[in-house]
């Protein structure tokens, strides 16, 4: 497909110290169809308002990663186009806001009694009482098993924007470090987040992206980080205390002759078990 001269786009925000401006590579099919470049950070915007406020004979397509394109038969069409979601894009209000993306998986499948018992199977093992429900974790069904039980946590301190503008809100988010970023702003003062911050921030190897899967959240505290910071702590506790009492033989036969247990004892005994 052979490229034409290149379309320089430039709008300045009414303020006139702010303005967004790229150059955009034009593109034409034999058909006399125009291809222009539309740049990555218009992309939320063009698609909101190509479809609130269609432009004639302008439409999008979105390609791998960060090629899009508009099309139409018209460059100037277009290029008018492109130039009103840049001037949505400048036109916004900012908001941020610090919060705790967190999330639960739970990989369990149990019998919950009415009166809050717990058995391994609602067909059997319930002691004669047919009354209750299945509690059962993400992914777990009749026909589908999993072959480990597991319950699984995440939490992390982000700071949440909000982008407002005409053709629609936009999120971003930042996930709070105790430096500051390759991108942060050398005109905004940094300021180093509190310690406990830090420590929830911390833990290797958990990745919590709030734009990849959909968590929970909540507005940020010491007091909740501070919680979510233990709970993580005492799951990793159990984990540390499982391996050792599992990787050791001696330790495990050591442990059913005594009757002893991790984490905390089962809600009763369960029925065909000895005393």
């Amino acid at each position: 497909m052979p490229e034409l001269n290149p379309l320089w786009i430039c709008v300045e925000h009414e303020d006139e110290q702010t303005k967004f401006e790229y150059q955009a590579g034009v593109y034409v099919t034999k058909e006399g169809q125009f291809h222009v470049d539309l740049d990555e950070r218009l992309a939320e915007i063009a698609e909101k308002m190509d479809g609130e406020r269609h432009t004639a004979g302008v439409r999008l397509a979105f390609g791998r990663g960060k090629k899009h394109k508009v099309h139409g038969k018209v460059l100037g069409h277009i290029a008018t186009f492109i130039r009103n979601c840049a001037q949505d894009y400048l036109t916004c209000e900012k908001v941020t806001e610090r919060v705790i993306i967190y999330g639960h998986d739970l990989k369990v499948s149990i019998w919950v009694g009415t009166d809050g018992s717990l058995h391994t199977n609602g067909c059997h093992d319930t002691g004669g009482q047919r009354e209750g429900g299945w509690f059962l974790g993400s992914d777990i069904n009749a026909s589908r098993s999993t072959p480990y039980f597991s319950v699984g946590l995440c939490a992390a301190v982000y700071d949440k924007t909000t982008y407002k503008r005409k053709s629609g809100n936009t999120v971003s988010y930042e996930r709070v470090r105790d430096t500051p970023g390759v991108d942060a702003d050398e005109d905004a003062p940094f300021v180093k987040p509190d310690e406990i911050v830090i420590q929830l921030n911390s833990f290797c190897g958990l990745e919590v992206n709030p734009e990849r899967m959909d968590y929970q959240q909540m507005p940020y505290t010491a007091e909740a980080a501070n919680f979510f910071c233990k709970m993580l702590l005492s799951m990793c506790r159990l984990a540390v205390e499982m391996d050792s009492f599992f990787s050791s033989p001696a330790k495990l036969a050591n442990a059913i002759k005594e009757g002893r247990l991790l984490g905390p004892p089962p809600p009763k005994a369960l029925p065909h078990s000895k005393k």
